[in-house]
């Protein structure tokens, strides 16, 4: 018998196409489902933002909960060896959390107040809810697996939905999901997927540059013998 559900391996490539359908189907449902409603002209006035706020507390609720699983974990009373892998996936929850709530709160506000408060507070939910199970999923099995996979795509597809929607309205003073819906509701679910794409390729090609002369960088420092001091 497996391990794993999917197999013996903690992760598999072959996850990541799978979480980023998941992904487009909760994300791209939940656009459907609410509708283009509430687009902005102009800002949003004090009360279309309450949604948004209401994310943002309910972040800093989320957040004090991962630090208190790193305190949990300093204090364990466990095996030495398996407290320190727990400890580590508290560790890697609050990391994780601390990489990605930049470009999550740019994204969030800016699409609040240039493009539509009543999604952003919906997607950011969703998105609230997806990175407190961020943990859960990584401790699932005690190590990183391909359930992680799950909240993290969600997650990627909101950040750059909203992203690409913005850019949207800042180039064609329109907006996205009214005109996405209008020509067919079917299209909101593939710019979502096509909003996880951008994460993809980002990392694998955005990085590319980058990353080779980094590598170039380290073999030369590597390579390098300092000449011999003259006799």
């Amino acid at each position: 018998m497996a391990k794993y559900p999917w197999g013996d391996e903690n992760f598999t490539m072959s996850s990541l196409p799978v979480c980023m359908l998941i992904s487009t189907v909760l994300v791209g449902g939940a656009l459907i489902g609410v509708g283009p409603g509430g687009a902005v002209n102009g800002f949003p006035g004090p009360e279309d933002l309450y949604g948004v706020v209401g994310v943002t507390l309910g972040w800093i609720v989320m957040w004090y909960t991962f630090l208190g699983n790193q305190i949990a974990f300093k204090f364990a009373e466990m095996d030495e060896s398996q407290k320190q892998t727990a400890a580590n996936i508290a560790d890697r929850g609050v990391i994780n959390t601390i990489e990605q709530c930049i470009p999550f709160f740019l994204v969030l506000w800016l699409h609040a107040l240039f493009v539509n408060p009543s999604t952003s507070a919906v997607l950011g939910w969703i998105y609230v809810v997806m990175r407190y199970l961020y943990p859960v999923c990584y401790g699932l099995y005690g190590k990183f697996n391909n359930m992680v996979e799950i909240p993290a795509q969600v997650n990627y597809a909101i950040i750059f939905y909203l992203f690409w929607a913005i850019v949207y309205k800042c180039t064609k003073a329109s907006d996205f999901h009214t005109d996405l819906t209008n020509i067919s509701p079917l299209l909101v679910p593939l710019v979502v997927f096509l909003s996880g794409v951008t994460t993809v390729m980002l990392f694998l090609v955005g990085s590319k540059p980058a990353a080779a002369v980094i590598s170039k960088g380290v073999a030369w420092d590597a390579a390098y013998k300092p000449p011999l001091a003259s006799q």
